[in-house]
């Protein structure tokens, strides 16, 4: 695949991100005012920004917009606690 075909995938891709995920952008620009980055360390980063979790239920995760994302980490975020 070429770079010009991988940029516009690329931007399709954040495009139906962000419009998923609007209030994780605003939890992540509000972060940004009091953590380095927007986010407690380097595994929490991902482009354009990280999702914000509310809660999970067995093999299920909720993010603050609602969606619902299957725990491929296998809880591994919440052990660092």
């Amino acid at each position: 695949m070429n770079e010009e075909k991988l940029g516009k995938l690329q931007g399709k891709v954040f495009e139906a991100y962000m419009a998923k995920t609007p209030k994780s952008k605003q939890m992540y620009q509000r972060a940004c005012e009091s953590l380095v980055g927007g986010v407690a360390g380097n595994p929490g980063f991902y482009q354009p920004y990280p999702l914000y979790m509310t809660h999970g239920r067995g093999s299920k995760e909720y993010d603050v917009d609602g969606n619902e994302y299957i725990d491929y980490f296998l809880g591994a975020g919440p052990l660092i606690l």
